[in-house]
Order: structure tokens, then C-alpha cells, then sequence
């Protein structure tokens, strides 16, 4: 196809039949062609195995393999061309693998880095909680709500941080006060409405009603508890656990886009070619298969009838198959992702021959 003198974002076309991968190959005008320079090659190396080390860290960080992902966002940082997100995100696989002191070094380090990085400051205050320092944690999740104040999530913890200043007061009036600022904190992510808040809604109803009856208002604690009845069926149990409640959207890996190479040019384009390559890269993936009449698909799931097993059988072989084209690895070529729903996904590296 084309050598690594060209830059490639999102570019080409990927046909499906069945599920055959189909490469495909263009030309480019001879005056669109870059020279690289003597280092070009090492340098756009390099780049790419920082970029597929980040990649790797994200991948492990979502399946649950902390020490994996650990290892990975380490490398990128021990390179000395760390991003504050490098930080941010090791900072967050650490403090999910319990090493809260180290964790709390790496966030620290992307705050610094980047003070204008909301995300580092909340999982700042998600760590202080934590390690039970509920004044740190109560400053830091404030800082993100005025930043952020639609975030259902950052208005949730701030209430269940409220709710632990509470539980530790021995004054009355103090446990009292702490209490009503937890229970606003809540009705705000409530305010919001099941579409926007999901989870954290459902959560919300149910803590609402757990600090009204701890303030003896048992009337409106029942209101509270009628909405969760009819809504707790509405998301997966899974969600409404400590680990979904704190993450939100700023609990997610970030991994930056790779940035085009220098004096490269944008792909052009021209005439394509497209060959099926399937076989040849030893991919045999299953055909598409029609929902049977014992197919969860079609009819209404509620959500503890849900588990990975029962997708596994009754809802994934339904859906189809798809490719993905894209520079993973920040290397300048394209490369393909297969997502095979009934087999096993692929991830297709470029290389300069095309």
C-alpha cells in the first residue's frame, strides 16, 4: 500500500461480505510523496510502541487485570515523554490495584502537570475517600462540581462522602447538618432524571431514602423508595456497585490521539483496490446467524435476568460482524480491527509493505 512517509488517521474503505476481511491498497501521486529524515524511522517507532503501550494499558484497565495495566502505563512514564494523562491513567490502574500511596503520587503528578485536568482532580477525590479522608476528599469533588456541575457522578460521591462525615460526627447538630448536605447532594443527581443519570439516578433514590429515615421523615423517605422500585430494573445490579459508582466519565482510561507526523501529507484520494484476505491470515470467523425463537432478542430483559453466560448464548451470535480501520499505534499506516461477536476479535497491524 504505502510506505511510513504518510500520515493515515481514519482513511479507505473496508467492505464486508459475510465476514471476509477486505484489504485494500491506493496510489498516491508522485509529487504527495515525503522524504523521511535520517531518523524518521526510529522516531515514528517509537512513537508507535508508546502508543500501542497505551493502548495495552487501556485494554487490561477495562478487563479488570490492574497489575497488567500497571506494567504498561509504567513503561510509557519510565520513557520520560509521559503525557498527563499517562499519569492520570496509572494513578487510576494503581488505585484500583489498592497501591493508594503510589496512586496517589501519579495524580498528583498529572494535577500538576495539567491543573485544567478535571479528571485527575476526581479520582483525586475518589482515592481521599478511600483512605477515609473525607474533608480532602469533600474539597476535591467540589472543585469538580464547579467545573462540572451536570456530572451525576461527582454530585453522588459527594453525598456518599457527606453521608461519612455524618456517620463520624458525634454532634448531633454537626451529624445533622452533614446529613441534609448529603441528601441535597443526591437530589441533585435525581433532579436530573433517569435518562441522564442512569445508575447513579437509581443509586440516588435509594440513598435519598436511607437519609430521610436516618432524619425520621419517613413519609418523604417513602416517596423516595416507590421511585427506586420502579426504576431499579431499569440498570444492571453491577452498576449500582461502589466500583461503577465512582468511576462516571472521568473514570475512564484516556488515551490521547496519535499526533500526525510531522511534514507528513494527508492520504489523497485515488484509484483502490480491494482483495479479501481473510483466508490467507488463517481467519475462518462463523457466518451471520437469524435470532431463533429461544433468542432473548426482540423481547423485553430485565436487568437480573442479564449475565455475561446468558449473552453469550442468547444475544451475541445475533449480531453480525464489523471491521474498524485506524491507526492504533500511531505509526502512520492503517490498520484493521475485525469485531467478530461469536468468535474471536482481531487486531490487524500494518506494516511497510502494506
Amino acid at each position: 500500500m504505502t510506505r511510513r512517509t504518510r500520515k493515515v488517521a481514519l482513511a479507505g474503505i473496508v467492505l464486508i461480505s459475510g465476514l471476509g476481511v477486505v484489504s485494500y491498497q491506493t496510489r498516491m501521486p508522485h509529487a504527495m510523496q515525503v522524504k523521511p529524515g535520517p531518523n524518521a524511522g526510529k522516531a515514528v517507532d517509537g512513537l508507535a510502541q508508546l502508543q500501542t503501550e497505551r493502548n495495552l494499558g487501556k485494554a487490561y484497565y477495562e478487563q479488570g487485570k490492574y497489575p497488567e495495566s500497571i506494567e504498561q502505563f509504567r513503561k510509557v512514564v519510565a520513557t520520560g515523554r509521559a503525557l498527563p494523562t499517562d499519569h492520570l491513567d496509572l494513578g487510576m490502574a494503581l488505585m484500583q490495584d489498592g497501591q493508594l500511596d503510589q496512586a496517589l503520587g501519579e495524580l498528583t503528578t498529572a494535577k500538576q502537570m495539567d491543573p485544567k485536568l478535571t479528571a485527575a482532580e476526581y479520582n483525586l477525590g475518589i482515592l481521599f475517600k478511600r483512605e477515609l479522608r473525607f474533608p480532602d476528599a469533600e474539597a476535591a469533588l467540589k472543585h469538580v462540581a464547579a467545573a462540572d456541575p451536570e456530572d451525576p457522578a461527582v454530585w453522588f460521591n459527594l453525598g456518599t462522602v457527606y453521608f461519612a462525615e455524618a456517620q463520624q460526627a458525634a454532634d448531633p447538630a454537626v451529624k445533622t447538618a452533614a446529613l441534609r448536605r448529603a441528601l441535597e447532594a443526591h437530589q441533585r443527581v435525581i433532579s436530573m432524571g433517569f435518562g441522564r443519570g442512569q445508575n447513579f439516578y437509581v443509586a440516588a433514590l435509594f440513598h435519598a431514602f436511607t437519609i430521610l429515615t436516618r432524619m425520621r421523615e419517613p413519609a418523604e423517605a417513602q416517596k423516595y423508595l416507590k421511585l427506586h422500585e420502579q426504576f431499579k430494573d431499569k440498570v444492571p445490579n453491577i452498576s449500582v456497585m461502589n466500583p461503577a459508582l465512582e468511576a462516571g466519565k472521568y473514570g475512564a482510561i484516556l488515551v490521547p490521539v496519535p499526533r500526525p507526523l510531522e511534514g507528513a501529507s494527508n492520504e489523497t484520494r485515488g484509484p483502490v483496490t480491494f482483495r479479501d484476505v481473510t483466508a490467507r491470515l488463517g481467519i475462518h470467523p462463523p457466518g451471520p446467524r437469524r435470532p431463533t425463537a429461544n433468542d432473548a432478542v426482540g423481547r423485553s430483559l430485565k436487568a437480573g435476568e442479564y449475565s455475561l453466560e446468558f449473552a453469550r448464548q442468547h444475544i451475541v451470535s445475533a449480531f453480525p460482524g464489523s471491521v474498524v480501520t485506524g491507526d492504533y499505534d500511531g505509526d502512520g499506516r492503517t490498520d484493521l480491527y475485525l469485531v467478530i461477536p461469536d468468535a474471536a476479535n482481531h487486531l490487524l497491524r500494518r506494516d511497510a509493505a502494506g
